[in-house]
């Protein structure tokens, strides 16, 4: 995944050149989310471009005795998950005292970038996005995976095959797998974004692919 601009505040990211699980080099800063920074590596063992999301410091997750259960839970499903329009999953860990997802790096233009910068989206443009989330969601539905963050700003539009909005479906590490036993999600806490999100989030009623 990529984003277009780096996050404004560069204080408390990592320095270029650090090192991940001993795999990954720090490259560059290019997105803020609510789990953790995003950041442009190097894989030099395999000479590849990824983007590395990394636990934030100061993230509260002291409380939640889960939390990393679920995050190796969750990723391992993302990881799981091939399909055209879902942005790949490479590899997952614990560097330290953060948990890290790394995943393919993408040049391209979210949905959010694009209203900001020309809304309304053309009928056709709009459509033929849609379809294309349908897709991915649909394919993850049938693995028993549901994405719990659907926005504009996880909509990422690559140039593929001549498409200029060819869509990545992006933070498959924001999931809930429906065949899992064991609910991990802590009491009182929900995840996802609360404008975007179904009332079945945001009460007792589980989420599925209706949702």
């Amino acid at each position: 995944m990529s984003a277009k601009s780096p996050f404004k505040d560069h204080k408390n990211a990592l320095p270029a050149g650090t090192m991940i699980s001993e795999k990954y080099r720090i490259v560059r800063p290019i997105a803020r989310g609510g789990f953790g920074d995003v950041y442009e590596a190097e894989q030099p063992a395999l000479s590849r471009r990824v983007a590395i999301k990394i636990q934030r410091d100061g993230l509260d997750v002291e409380g939640d005795p889960n939390y990393l259960q679920r995050f190796l839970q969750e990723a391992s499903a993302a990881a799981g998950l091939q399909h055209p329009n879902v942005v790949s999953v490479h590899d997952f860990g614990r560097e330290g005292d953060r948990l890290f997802l790394v995943m393919e790096y993408l040049e391209g233009q979210t949905v959010a970038q694009a209203l900001d910068e020309s809304a309304p989206l053309s009928v056709p443009r709009a459509i033929h996005i849609a379809k294309q989330v349908c897709r991915a969601l649909r394919a993850a539905h049938k693995k028993g995976i549901i994405h719990r963050d659907i926005k504009p700003a996880n909509i990422l539009m690559v140039e593929r095959d001549e498409d200029r909005n060819f869509v990545q479906v992006l933070d498959f590490g924001l999931v809930r797998d429906v065949q899992a036993t064991e609910d991990l999600t802590k009491e009182g806490k929900f995840l996802g974004t609360p404008r975007y999100m179904s009332p079945e989030h945001f009460g007792k009623a589980r989420a599925d692919a209706r949702s």
